[in-house]
């Protein structure tokens, strides 16, 4: 695997979600997709161990400033955790995440984008995060992947 950043990881594992949360995809490449966002996870959690380790906080004690070990916690992200807590806090905003694209969406999309209207129009209008829309209109052929 070609060297990444910690930020290169995270940008891919959100557009490995959206293309995952589409539901468009066959099992096997679903099933691809959902172990290439597993081992980009393990690299996060892994930098940001190292990076944990590493980081030092200015104490103000009493006049004197020192440097103190940064208190290690268990913040590592885990597959499937807060999950629906997370989904809850996305539909109530976007009641539509999540859900499969039916076919008169999909064209009120393309008419809507042939007008003109910015994504985050588009996105409050169909009730869909702005990144759903941005993959359904690569995936529809009017703009080129993101």
């Amino acid at each position: 695997m070609k060297e990444k950043s910690f930020e290169e990881a995270l940008e891919k594992i959100g557009k490995l979600i959206e293309e995952l949360e589409e539901g468009n995809l066959p099992l096997k490449e679903s099933v691809g997709k959902f172990k290439d966002g597993k081992e980009l996870l393990d690299f996060c959690n892994k930098e940001l161990k190292e990076a944990e380790m590493s980081v030092q906080k200015i104490v103000d004690d009493g006049g004197k400033i020192r440097l103190e070990e940064f208190e290690q916690t268990d913040n590592t992200i885990k597959p499937g955790e807060n999950y629906k807590e997370y989904t809850k806090e996305i539909t109530e905003d976007y009641p539509n995440a999540y859900r499969s694209w039916k076919k008169d969406e999909e064209e009120l999309l393309l008419k809507l984008f042939d007008e003109g209207r910015s994504v985050d129009e588009i996105s409050e209008m169909l009730r869909r995060q702005p990144g759903g829309i941005k993959s359904r209109l690569v995936r529809l052929g009017k703009v080129e992947g993101y």
